[in-house]
Parts: C-alpha cells; structure tokens; sequence
C-alpha cells in the first residue's frame, strides 16, 4: 500500500510516470510491463497528486489481475492516455470475463466484491473512486466494452 501526504501536487508527465511505476505498483506481477501496454498519442503533463494517482492506478490494475482473467489465461490489459478538450482520459482497460450488468451499479459501492474464490473486502474500487473524487478533483466511471471491462479516469488538464 502507498500512503502519503496527499496535499502533495507536482507536474507530471503521465505516459513516463506510470511506464516508470508499473514494477512498483503490486510486486505480486512478475513481468508486469509485458503484460501492460501504455499508449499515448501525445506527451501530456499534469499538475496533480501523483501518490493519489499511482494508488488508483494500482487499484485498477490489481483489480485486471485479481478478477479479469482464469489463473490460466494470459493476462494483459492496456492504459490509453489521451487529452479531451480541458480534460485528460486515462483508461484502464483489460480483455477478460467483463463484468455482469446487474452488477454494473454496485461497482463503486463498499464491500461489493465479484467472488473469486479469494477474499476480498470488496472497497478497492471504492476508495479508487473516493481519491479521484476528491484528490485529483477527477471522475471515474465505468464503461462496458465488447469484451472485459474498462474503467476511465477523467481528470482536469491544468
């Protein structure tokens, strides 16, 4: 877990701070950079909390590994990095099972967990959603692609 002052704001060049956080982000996956792909179209910086961010991150990326895909399925996803208009667009996307839509609204609500067949607290994607909210002044939601499960963080570009 990262824990840190989160008044802390600096800019940030996102492509190159989380491409340089991936091994940090869960020692738990081996290979982490291989199975993660960073696009971005252009060089994008941001004036924001990177300790909030790269906690969100990590969420979303544990959350690919830990409910996205069968212990014996290659296991891949993709951060896209794009700007819109004043705001800047991070997607954190895998290919796996998705999620069900009946269980769509539950997602951000505490202790809602997708059974794995490991224990979990169900508020990852709770506390996700509580740091963009109210450290990086953002939105996350979710979003259903034709296959797996994309969730996208909006975030001011100042």
């Amino acid at each position: 877990s990262i824990t840190s002052d989160h008044s802390q704001t600096e800019t940030i060049a996102i492509s190159s701070f989380i491409k340089q956080n991936l091994s940090f982000i869960n020692e738990a996956y081996d290979g982490l950079n291989d199975k993660i792909l960073i696009e971005a179209k252009e060089p994008l910086h941001l004036c924001l909390n990177p300790t909030a961010l790269l906690q969100v991150i990590s969420i979303l990326i544990d959350n690919i590994f830990q409910h996205a895909y069968s212990s014996h399925e290659f296991q891949r996803g993709i951060i896209k990095i794009r700007r819109l208009d004043e705001k800047v667009e991070i997607q954190i996307r895998d290919f796996g099972k998705g999620i069900k839509p009946e269980q769509e609204p539950l997602l951000f609500k505490p202790f809602f967990e997708n059974f794995t067949g490991a224990f979990q607290t169900g508020l990852g994607l709770q506390i996700a959603m509580n740091l963009v909210k109210t450290q990086l002044d953002g939105n996350l939601y979710f979003s259903r692609p034709d296959k797996g499960a994309n969730f996208i963080l909006e975030l001011p570009h100042r």
